[in-house]
């Protein structure tokens, strides 16, 4: 592995969302459940139905070849499951619905022997209502770590102790526990309460979480919600013009730079130079920013204002524009993501065509900064259709976490004689990765030729980036320079041929239709097509 401790810069990021990516041991599975674990809550009919540690294990010389640098797994800890393991009951273990400690790192040793890094999600700001630590908060308001959660009083109605709204229910963030007469915050589900990070017991006890999975090799955390964490004294309504979002996106408060400074100065006090990648879920590019204070807070922050984006060449420019402007003043370094687990698969968005979406991927892998590929997105998967009355999630985010199709076999590739807990996606039988490996102009070429692109030309892999000016305004168009070597990336948004008559006879280096490089380029780009030209 580099020793680089900027190697996040160069990579290419893969998201397994584990109970979907593969199982490979069912009788394992099997086993391990025997006996229900004491805080599940709940089973989905088919929950041994689902992917598990080893299923990533065997699939890491799919990734190698796929070009992939690092993998960030979703959460794998034990878990009731209320927010399919972002409610958390033990940090320090992995649920045996996906398998040990020991499957974790046999899979971070298989990973590094590849040159994979694996990178874990880490949820700081609530744990599951099934933790023993709230299991002794709310036991008694004398219980040791009372203070480890965050109660209040009512009003003097009764009511909640202020008008926050919680994500998923769009109810209140508050829930009232009779027994003590007092409301515990939770900025999401009621089974999953908000941690006290001003209490510095909380501080030390997470420090020994995150040394825990660091002294067994891993390679960075993906922060959950991460802009969440701090809150003040005083816990004051929403104002009025914004009572109505959920207070999760709309939360900020100061004291939660200095924790990232903190959890930063721990990482990177191990050799392998962990990287720190934050959620920070708002909805402009000036808050996200901040978060990577004077470059001491988070390595990475992912851009979400891009998944808002449609297919619509002028508002990805002005985005660019706008990201440009604000990150190279902080030196900031982007984060680029399209898809993943909690949102609907971006071929939607970008007009369900294929062609559209591979143009998505050529975006994707030459924007200046580190792209995250979730997975199946390199398939071209859409998302699963589910009646109200089959939805398992609490926040209606099934369809992109359909489990993944590695063959057009019955099962897809799945040692399992039943189905698994949510449906195929669509088209599983053309769209597989056993099928889509062998047709070399399709999509699955186009995310492995680009990221293959990417690790060679340093001015895509290192190069500052310009926008282009003076092309068809349906036409994005952008430079990424680097010393003596420069590239033109353009990517046609409409459905008809373009003139772009300024890089006529420039070399070309790939194009979404062959996914090769070769030949010249005519002056004319095709309608849903993209290219990547050397200009000098």
């Amino acid at each position: 592995m580099t020793s680089d401790p900027n190697w996040w810069t160069k990579a290419t990021i893969y998201q397994i969302y584990p109970r979907s990516f593969y199982l490979a041991n069912p009788k394992a599975r099997a086993s391990r459940l025997t006996n229900t674990p004491p805080y599940r809550t709940k089973m989905h009919p088919n929950d041994d139905i689902v992917g598990d540690i080893e299923g990533i294990s065997a699939k890491l010389d799919y990734l190698k070849w796929l070009g992939v640098d690092a993998i960030w797994l979703s959460p794998i800890y034990p878990s009731p499951m209320a927010d399919y393991g972002y409610d958390i009951s033990c940090y320090t273990d992995v649920d045996p619905l996906f398998g040990s400690l020991e499957d974790m790192d046999i899979l971070i040793k298989n990973a590094h022997a590849r040159q994979i890094r694996v990178i874990l999600d880490w949820v700081p700001n609530h744990t599951s209502s099934l933790h023993p630590w709230f299991q002794d908060s709310i036991s008694s308001k004398d219980s040791a770590k009372r203070d480890w959660y965050i109660w209040r009083d009512p009003k003097s109605d009764g009511g909640p102790p202020n008008n926050w709204k919680a994500s998923l229910t769009n109810e209140s963030a508050w829930t009232f526990d009779e027994k003590s007469g007092q409301y515990y915050l939770h900025f999401f589900l009621k089974e999953q309460p908000d941690l006290n990070w001003k209490n510095p017991e909380v501080v030390r006890e997470m420090d020994e979480v995150l040394r825990f999975w660091l002294d067994r090799g891993v390679d960075g955390f993906r922060i959950d919600v991460v802009h969440c964490t701090g809150k003040d004294e005083e816990l004051a309504d929403s104002d009025e013009a914004r009572a109505w979002a959920p207070r999760s996106v709309i939360h900020e408060d100061p004291s939660t730079h200095g924790l990232i400074r903190h959890w930063r100065e721990l990482a990177k006090s191990y050799k392998q130079h962990p990287v720190l990648i934050g959620e920070v879920f708002l909805l402009t590019l000036a808050q996200i920013v901040n978060y990577y204070g004077n470059s001491d807070e988070l390595d990475l922050a992912f851009t979400f204002p891009a998944v808002f984006v449609g297919w619509n060449a002028a508002q990805f420019r002005s985005l660019i524009l706008e990201l440009k402007s604000l990150y190279d003043e902080k030196n900031a370094y982007p984060a680029w993501v399209l898809s993943n687990h909690d949102l609907p698969r971006h071929l939607a968005r970008f007009r369900g065509s294929l062609n559209t979406a591979k143009c998505g991927a050529l975006m994707l892998l030459s924007l200046r900064g580190t792209p995250f590929i979730f997975q199946g997105e390199e398939l071209g998967l859409t998302d699963v259709k589910l009646k109200p009355e089959d939805e398992v999630d609490p926040g209606h985010r099934d369809g992109s976490r359909a489990p993944i199709p590695w063959d057009k076999s019955p099962n897809h590739g799945w040692p399992i004689d039943r189905d698994p807990w949510l449906p195929w996606p669509p088209d599983s039988d053309e769209k597989n990765a056993e099928t889509n490996k062998l047709i070399q102009e399709g999509i699955t070429h186009t995310y492995k030729s680009l990221i293959d692109l990417r690790k060679q030309n340093l001015a895509l892999l290192n190069g500052s980036m310009e926008i282009i000016d003076g092309v068809d305004e349906k036409v994005l168009a952008y430079s990424r320079n680097e010393q003596n070597s420069s590239v033109a990336i353009l990517i046609n948004f409409s459905t008809q041929d373009i003139e772009i008559g300024k890089f006529k006879d420039s070399e070309v280096l790939f194009d979404t239709f062959t996914n090769q490089p070769g030949g010249h380029f005519r002056g004319t780009l095709a309608g849903e097509a993209g290219v990547i030209l050397k200009i000098r």
